[in-house]
């Protein structure tokens, strides 16, 4: 059924069906057939339900809520409020050679970033391994400008 999309999946021992009860990223689990046991709910944020600090300190919540209700959560996170447009323009400025431009977007963005976990993590290793992924990101980032450049000299 459409809108409340319904599907099945059938073996000897289960029975799998997605339905959308109103939810559309609410997945049932069955572990016999006509017998549902787990529910897991995807949830998925961007833009400015991550776009500061307070606003993934509630998207934690939120997930928190959910799992201490018994539920499996899968959670996609995508960019945060503005990245997508900042990374599309610093695409445009490396096609038209406006290296310092890019390179700036890049400051800015690994600032916004590591300002961010400064203020939800601790002092430890977890943020300091998360702060050198936001480094390695932003190298790449930064390459695949240089080629942008280079294409298009």
């Amino acid at each position: 059924m459409h809108g409340g999309i319904s599907v099945c999946r059938k073996s000897p021992n289960y029975n799998v069906r997605t339905e959308a009860c109103g939810n559309p990223h609410t997945l049932f689990y069955c572990d016999a057939i006509g017998k549902f046991s787990m529910k897991t709910v995807t949830m998925k944020f961007g833009g400015t339900s991550v776009g500061t600090p307070e606003a993934i300190s509630n998207v934690v919540e939120i997930i928190r809520k959910e799992r201490e209700s018994g539920n499996r959560v899968i959670v996609v996170v995508s960019a945060m409020a503005g990245v997508t447009d900042q990374l599309l323009q610093s695409a445009k400025m490396a096609s038209s050679g406006n290296k310092w431009g890019y390179l700036s977007t890049a400051d800015k963005l690994r600032d916004r970033h590591e300002d961010t976990l400064n203020v939800l993590l601790s002092p430890g290793p977890v943020r300091e391994k998360t702060i050198m992924q936001i480094k390695s990101l932003l190298e790449e980032y930064t390459e695949i400008c240089q080629e942008i450049g280079r294409a298009h000299v």
